[in-house]
């Protein structure tokens, strides 16, 4: 019986596997270095200093172009992908990696996609301008910085919309994890004058038209209470990713004030809301318990702000134990939002 059961569990392991293989190879692989790009009406940055590969489907990116610079830190940098020769203004999507704001970059390993630079030739193969970004992490600097440097990388897209073929007035950001966390936090903070930053191009908004919401902390004080029984993460905790945010022991020191500061469900109002929301989580998330989502999606909907939220049967952290069918669903259902509120 034991044998027989270790057996099953093998192949139900390899069957995942599978699974995260296909999806893997439904993205862009990474090509060779590209000639010079066919831009037609529309202008593109020299080739050097920057990075320049190409990738299937005529999809391009220039890597870390600084989009601001803040005094004391390091440069802050993104990747830009977009199909070669476009000839009008396209809709653009930011990306937020994700990392616990202690690590993480643009460019870091994806468990289903193999990699963020893969996952994001493929948004761009939709007919999208990708930016991808980087942004200071706790190590660097405690909160609003993360959110005010995501900000900072909108109103650069603005304030560059003509050189990049982006169309201003349809921009969304999408984000993983403590990504999918600041992702909405810029999707609730329209025009909140104090977690904007001071990193340039201040004649621009921030504001985006949607938002994607992957699995990220929405209300920092309910973590610990909603964790499932299997949880691995403790929060309230001197070494947790909130309290390195921060800057003080969640639970124990931090004051309210500054955990809620630092929570997409409290700015809820139609008024500094993006239009629409897409939030996916996994059931089985023992690192943040899918009540985040369900919390914020009900949030969204008491005010009457378009909210989607799918819940995802067996699949943790990540998007870790996704089946194939499963990622495929996951592509399609994010892609599908996006067209549906910015068009493509």
């Amino acid at each position: 019986m034991q044998s027989a059961t270790n057996a099953a569990s093998a192949s139900g392991r390899r069957a995942k596997l599978r699974g995260v293989l296909t999806v893997v190879a439904l993205l862009a692989p990474l090509g060779s270095q590209a000639a010079e790009p066919q831009t037609g009406a529309l202008l593109w940055p020299a080739p050097s200093p920057e990075l320049k590969l190409q990738y299937s489907d005529d999809v391009e990116t220039v890597f870390d172009l600084t989009y601001a610079t803040v005094s004391g830190y390091r440069p802050l940098t993104l990747d830009l992908y977009r199909v070669k020769g476009i000839s009008a203004p396209r809709p653009a999507v930011i990306y937020i990696h994700g990392g616990g704001f202690a690590g993480g970059t643009s460019r870091m390993a994806a468990p289903l996609w193999g990699s963020l630079d893969k996952l994001a030739a493929h948004i761009a193969a939709q007919g999208y301008v990708v930016a991808s970004i980087n942004y200071r992490l706790s190590s660097e600097a405690k909160f609003p910085a993360q959110l005010q440097d995501a900000k900072a990388a909108v109103r650069w897209l603005r304030a560059n919309a003509q050189r990049y073929g982006v169309d201003p007035k349809r921009i969304a950001v999408w984000g993983e994890s403590v990504g999918g966390s600041v992702a909405a936090l810029i999707g609730t903070t329209c025009g909140v004058a104090d977690l904007e930053g001071t990193s340039g191009n201040s004649d621009q908004s921030s504001c985006v038209q949607a938002v994607v919401d992957w699995y990220g902390v929405t209300d920092m004080s309910q973590l610990d209470a909603q964790a499932p029984p299997n949880a691995t993460l403790v929060h309230n905790t001197p070494d947790s990713t909130q309290s390195q945010v921060l800057g003080c022991v969640l639970h124990f020191q931090c004051p309210a004030s500054v955990v809620n500061r630092a929570n997409p469900i409290a700015y809820i109002d139609p008024k500094t809301s993006a239009g629409a929301f897409l939030i996916l989580h996994g059931d089985n998330d023992t690192a943040v318990s899918w009540k985040q989502s369900q919390i914020l999606h009900d949030a969204l909907q008491a005010k009457g702000i378009v909210a989607q939220f799918e819940l995802l049967q067996g699949v943790n952290h990540n998007f870790v134990g996704a089946t194939e069918d499963q990622g495929k669903h996951i592509l399609d259902v994010t892609l599908r939002f996006l067209a549906d509120h910015l068009g493509h």
